[in-house]
């Protein structure tokens, strides 16, 4: 990230406790020039085979300029703007260890 920094805002809130498998976290990103924008993940976890058990992240969400995920104006959408559909394998132990 070509960024002045990024922090994890919030822990791992999986859906339905530790057997849940949709999970979301909130990131918040600093441009290099000063921009602040916050993302939230929502990942969910392979229930077949291939990867069988391994989490993807099925959409992210970015904020406002003012950090809010509320979208007054545009009719409540969920708060889910710019949402990217990836297919992209992520370990659990990078996400909930």
């Amino acid at each position: 990230m070509n960024g002045q920094s990024w922090t994890i805002e919030t822990e791992l809130n999986r859906v339905g406790g530790d057997t849940g498998w949709i999970a979301t976290q909130v990131i918040k990103t600093i441009s290099s020039d000063g921009r602040m924008r916050r993302w939230q993940w929502e990942l969910r976890k392979n229930k077949r085979p291939p990867c069988l058990g391994c989490w993807k992240i099925e959409s992210i969400g970015s904020s406002d300029r003012n950090g809010d995920f509320e979208a007054r104006d545009r009719g409540g959408m969920g708060g889910l703007i710019d949402c990217l559909i990836l297919y992209v394998p992520v370990c659990e132990s990078l996400v909930v260890g």
